[in-house]
């Protein structure tokens, strides 16, 4: 709990886990001295800025680096707390939200990564739909098979296994092996490319 100017009126053990400072470190003391001094400032300015113009934001996910060089992610609900005492009031629910701010960068990264290998591999990738629709193709994919973009590959090809496979058993035997065992390796068939002509390839 803050007042106008940004003093912590009371705070809970929790908070004081989360920022690592006991109690008698907070309470009495300006909000701001849980953050590293260069960003103090700011902080300060933009919360009595907020307060006086009453448009502080009821819900953020924000990154903070605290006094002691620690970066963190919290979720902050805030509101205004309306009680017999004199002086209005800030209540400000923190909630730390780092593991999972860290499990999305990581997932992002990964995504970046496959995109990376998607789009730089020699080898044609793509993904379909079990029932024969082209979801994604790679730049390689486009140019073995003589298409101008992926996205004109994806739209030209409304049924895999009739305009894509000169025998269309062979994906119905590609899927029928994913279904059951989850993987296919080496499979050699002929396939058409964009122009009608017909090339071998290996999946």
């Amino acid at each position: 709990i803050t007042d106008e100017n940004g003093l912590i009126v009371k705070v809970n053990q929790a908070f004081c886990n989360f920022v690592k400072k006991p109690i008698e470190k907070l309470e009495g003391n300006p909000l701001i001295e849980i953050y590293t001094e260069s960003e103090r400032e700011r902080i300060l300015n933009s919360y009595l800025e907020k307060y006086s113009s009453n448009e502080l934001k009821p819900d953020l996910e924000r990154k903070f680096k605290l006094w002691n060089g620690e970066e963190v992610w919290f979720a902050v609900s805030i509101a205004y707390l309306h009680t017999n005492d004199p002086r209005p009031l800030v209540l400000s629910i923190f909630r730390d939200i780092t593991a999972r701010k860290q499990a999305e960068e990581s997932l992002h990264q990964a995504e970046e990564n496959y995109r990376g290998i998607f789009e730089n591999a020699v080898e044609g990738i793509y993904q379909s739909t079990p029932e024969g629709l082209f979801l994604s193709v790679n730049p390689a994919m486009v140019r073995i098979f003589g298409y101008e973009t992926p996205e004109h590959m994806v739209a030209s090809i409304s049924n895999i296994a009739q305009q894509f496979y000169v025998e269309p058993t062979t994906r119905l035997a590609l899927i029928s092996a994913l279904k059951e065992t989850g993987v296919v390796l080496g499979l050699v068939y002929q396939a058409y490319r964009k122009d009608g002509s017909i090339i071998w390839v290996t999946e």
